[in-house]
């Protein structure tokens, strides 16, 4: 019974890519996997994530799990069409489970909820170019992107981070 499971050590949050038995929703992750492949939608990994929060943590007897499920990089039209299909089949998959599902920045102070966030690579005549140099200097097409999101920065904030809670999320330090 998932109630029952307590974690310590390495097993409570700081085991970070938690595999099962530790990870309790193996299942949902999986088969919304299966439904995203089914749709077209690449992915580049998915695991567990932070751990498992417990019912003895303040959740109302319920167990909380962060999960991370990586997209392949795509064009910026594609890969915003593969995040809405993903949180499509989350949700659904979820529902079939019945499992609750939260895109929420932070669910529990002190605990990480939805991280979700954007790669980004520079790509010319359809090659991704190194971000720094052999010096470990940043290249010019990496400044150009950088100048670019932080002149963009404040429209970006608007569809990005719609609630308060996404900047709460930056105060615990992780």
């Amino acid at each position: 019974q998932p109630h029952e499971l307590r974690y310590h050590g390495w097993l409570g949050e700081g085991g970070y890519h938690a595999i099962e038995p530790t990870s309790l929703f193996v299942g949902l992750r999986l088969e919304t996997l299966s439904v995203l492949a089914d749709m077209g939608v690449a992915v580049k990994c998915a695991h567990g994530e932070v751990g498992m929060i417990s019912p003895s943590e303040g959740t109302n007897g319920v167990s909380w799990e962060q999960h991370e499920i990586e997209l392949a990089l795509a064009p910026i039209e594609e890969a915003a069409d593969a995040l809405v299909l993903t949180q499509y089949a989350l949700l659904n998959v979820a529902k079939q489970l019945h499992i609750a599902v939260s895109f929420a920045p932070m669910l529990l102070p002190g605990h990480a909820g939805s991280g979700l966030h954007q790669h980004l690579s520079v790509v010319r005549d359809n090659e991704h170019l190194a971000h720094v140099t052999d010096d470990g200097i940043m290249t010019d097409s990496t400044s150009w992107l950088v100048g670019g999101l932080l002149e963009l920065g404040g429209a970006l904030m608007c569809v990005g981070n719609r609630v308060e809670d996404s900047f709460l999320r930056l105060t615990q330090g992780k």
